[in-house]
């Protein structure tokens, strides 16, 4: 009789255990990787395609309220706030909270530029150098090397401030002359979520309203990185899906040197 209720309290305590629900652990990126599956995979089949869209608002409306304007918050904002949101929650939980964050009931709580120390996410903040603090309205950013530093990014800011830039953006536009500008440069060290990379944006925004200036500023700018960057890309670890190999990083230039502008001057009457 003894046998037996050891045996009977033992399997209560097996199923127990077993009754206690799959959640998310975010406290780091494999743990997160390997709970979202165990989290996916404890649904019901049908349950599934709902948790994966659940994971796609969350994402979606987490990004539409970070602020990337502000030099001090990046990509790594965003993933540190959803990481923080969905830590603790089950399957269900999830697709509640998905439903809750869409109807304004609940809010994906942000992370602030200023709250890098406090969340630990070990982001460390960036380098301006110029007046502005608005990045955005453009694409002018370039991935570089861990030997583009501070010495680097105040010289980018005096070349492209410089007379020999801006002469040369003169020659691929036609407004003559163009408006007077200054560029800020901004550099956002390597981080979690973060790759090393130089912003650039220029004030007043002469760009967003002539594709010359544009493509002009934009090739400068890209060509001042190339030059004073010396240090080979960074390997940040990324993997093909398929096979696992390393992906090797390989420099892009979005930009190409326009051609002297041929300007035609306003038909008089």
């Amino acid at each position: 009789m003894n046998r037996l209720l050891i045996l009977v309290a033992c399997f209560g305590v097996q199923c127990s255990a077993c009754s206690v629900p799959a959640r998310i652990d975010a406290t780091t990126d494999d743990k997160f990787e390997q709970s979202l599956n165990r989290v996916r995979a404890s649904l019901a089949e049908d349950r599934r395609q709902t948790f994966d869209a659940s994971l796609s608002t969350i994402s979606t409306i987490g990004e539409s309220g970070i602020d990337f304007t502000d030099v001090g918050v990046g990509v790594d904002s965003m993933q540190a706030a959803i990481k923080r949101a969905l830590n603790g929650k089950t399957g269900e939980e999830v697709i509640a909270y998905a439903n809750d964050l869409e109807s304004g009931r609940q809010h994906v709580p942000l992370a602030a530029s200023e709250d890098h120390d406090k969340t630990g996410n070990g982001q460390r903040p960036p380098l301006v150098v110029g007046d502005s603090v608005d990045m955005s309205g453009n694409s002018f950013g370039r991935s570089v090397s861990a030997q583009f530093g501070e010495p680097e990014l105040r010289r980018l800011y005096s070349q492209l401030n410089g007379p020999a830039v801006k002469a040369r953006l003169q020659s691929y536009v036609c407004q003559n002359p163009l408006p007077s500008f200054t560029v800020t440069v901004v550099l956002w060290y390597e981080g979690p979520y973060q790759e090393r990379q130089v912003r650039m944006q220029m004030t007043p925004p002469l760009y967003r309203d002539d594709s010359m200036v544009e493509n002009g500023i934009g090739y400068l700018f890209e060509q001042t990185v190339k030059a004073l960057d010396k240090g080979p890309p960074i390997d940040y670890g990324y993997r093909k899906p398929l096979d696992g190999t390393a992906i090797t990083p390989t420099p892009f230039d979005p930009y190409h040197e326009p051609e002297k502008a041929a300007c035609v001057p306003p038909s008089s009457w």
